[in-house]
């Protein structure tokens, strides 16, 4: 049986399903990265073709300075600022699946639905009316489906393994100090970088007839 707490989002609007070409360009893309039962440690934000990564947990607030250095926001205020921001900008915030959505209301009490768009739903019609026995569902297999090509990483398993190592150096020093710790740590940002960068491409693609479905 799992133990996460039951959605809060029962079903998604329409609005979250559909989305521009010009709305897809100027989007807000967003990934959290953290562990499954506490509040999002950093987030990967990508603006035009300006991205960011910012700490939201405090305890993490030791890393920021190591290899190019991150601010750190709470995590509540920086929603709060990238929901108003979508909003005057008339901007879109699009992550991958629902998750974004769901731990922005459970950790920070904010609702980005009116403004989100789930890009596993709208990257759906890339496999439409092919002859594949299995649909994509997977950030990687949409990643194989449009050619994005990704960079060795640690996979989502061993993130929050990094995660934990991190934290390790960080109780204990107040900074990052071990070699593989610091590795680890980089190795997770890059991982975030390429899952934010993957979305868009996917997100991209649905424009784009030349993408081969087959």
């Amino acid at each position: 049986m799992s133990n996460r707490p039951p959605p809060h989002f029962q079903k998604s609007l329409t609005t979250e399903k559909k989305i521009s070409l010009a709305e897809a360009e100027r989007a807000i893309y967003i990934d959290f990265e953290g562990f499954e039962k506490e509040a999002p440690a950093l987030l990967g934000v990508l603006i035009d073709e300006s991205f960011e990564q910012i700490i939201l947990d405090e305890k993490f607030q030791g890393a920021a300075t190591y290899k190019n250095p991150m601010r750190f926001v709470p995590g509540k205020q920086l929603i709060s600022e990238l929901l108003d921001r979508s909003i005057k900008e008339g901007r879109r915030i699009v992550a991958f699946s629902a998750h974004e959505k769901e731990q922005c209301m459970r950790w920070y009490q904010i609702d980005i639905s009116k403004q989100y768009v789930n890009a596993r739903i709208v990257a759906r019609m890339l496999s439409k009316g092919t002859e594949r026995e299995e649909k994509p569902r997977t950030l990687k297999e949409y990643e194989q489906l449009t050619g994005f090509a990704r960079k060795k990483d640690t996979g989502e398993q061993l993130n929050t393994k990094c995660l934990r190592e991190a934290l390790k150096d960080l109780e204990q020093y107040g900074e990052l100090r071990h070699k593989g710790r610091r590795t680890g740590w980089t190795k997770l940002r890059e991982h975030n970088r390429q899952d934010v960068e993957a979305m868009k491409h996917i997100v991209m693609a649905t424009f784009n007839p030349s993408i081969s479905t087959n």
